[in-house]
């Protein structure tokens, strides 16, 4: 979990939460084929605004803020799809494509 101010909006912070971590060693094309450890993992992000004692809350909740990640993620309502879908048709393409 990391918590940092999201300077393009004062008072707000931009939360990242990691699950499904796993460890992987892929070669180096740059580096004569050295072996280079690497990360996977899933990753949610939050842009909130912030309080006092919110990294506690978050903490002591993680498993719902995990759930919601997913559930965005996934969610055709959400406000991210919702937005990418309104500028895919005013350029004129479907989504059902």
């Amino acid at each position: 979990m990391t918590l940092e101010p999201y300077n393009p909006l004062p008072g707000y912070v931009e939360l990242r939460l990691r699950e499904n971590i796993n460890q992987v060693t892929v070669e180096n094309p740059q580096d004569e084929g050295e072996p280079v450890t690497m990360y996977e993992y899933d990753e949610y992000t939050f842009h909130i605004k912030n309080r006092e004692g919110l990294k506690e809350d978050i903490q002591k909740n993680l498993a719902d803020w995990l759930t919601t990640g997913r559930t965005l993620e996934v969610n055709e309502s959400a406000s991210t799809v919702a937005d990418m879908r309104k500028a895919l048709e005013i350029l004129g393409v479907k989504d059902d494509e």
